[in-house]
């Protein structure tokens, strides 16, 4: 394949475009490596080792460092070897290596995030926060049955007291006003009326 083009990135990568329009983001300590220059050839070898070494290498490296700190969703770890400029097949070829390790799964972290929001948000607002993260239905409905199967979930009164009393809200003294205030503020976080009227 012929270069058509390097271009310069941040942190000293480079994006390598070619005359059948792939790309490839290198490092210019690599494009130096491999004699990269635009309107050349790149030997078949060369090519080989980038793609079937270098860059699956880097991306499995990229996605550990990231889960070192905290759990991904199988979606974000796909954003973030994307940002990074890696091809669909070396990110596919990650994600699965990554799952066998069993270091992503995606009903694990939805069964983790309801238990840990839960105290404080409704199952809705969970449920949607999840979608976002791009975790199926499918996977969350799972999560969420294994949450409740197990005990693990606050409930939705639970969570209800614990936001009011965050807002300073006195059910005595709270005129109509700072009720209806309160109402809508619970309904916007996904509790459902019926919940909210009994708690307020």
């Amino acid at each position: 394949m012929y270069i058509n083009e390097i271009k310069e990135l941040p942190n000293k990568r480079r994006q390598v475009i070619f005359d059948d329009e792939s790309r490839l983001t290198l490092y210019a300590g690599e494009i130096r490596k491999y004699g990269m220059k635009t309107g050349e050839e790149v030997p078949e070898d060369v090519m080989d080792e980038i793609i079937k070494e270098v860059l699956p290498k880097r991306a499995k490296l990229r996605c550990l460092n990231l889960l070192k700190s905290r759990p991904y969703t199988e979606q974000r770890l796909r954003e973030k070897l994307n940002e990074g400029g890696y091809p669909s097949k070396i990110i596919d070829d990650t994600i699965e290596y990554l799952r066998g390790l069993k270091l992503i799964n995606d009903i694990e972290y939805a069964r983790n995030y309801f238990r840990c929001k839960s105290s404080s948000k409704s199952i809705r607002q969970i449920m949607n926060e999840l979608m976002i993260k791009g975790i199926s239905k499918s996977d969350i409905d799972i999560a969420l049955s294994e949450a409740k199967e197990y005990d693990e979930l606050a409930t939705e009164d639970e969570a209800i007291e614990r936001l009011i009393v965050k807002r300073h809200y006195d059910r005595q003294t709270a005129d109509y006003e700072q009720k209806q205030k309160m109402r809508a503020y619970l309904f916007s976080k996904g509790f459902r009326m019926d919940d909210i009227y009994r708690c307020t």
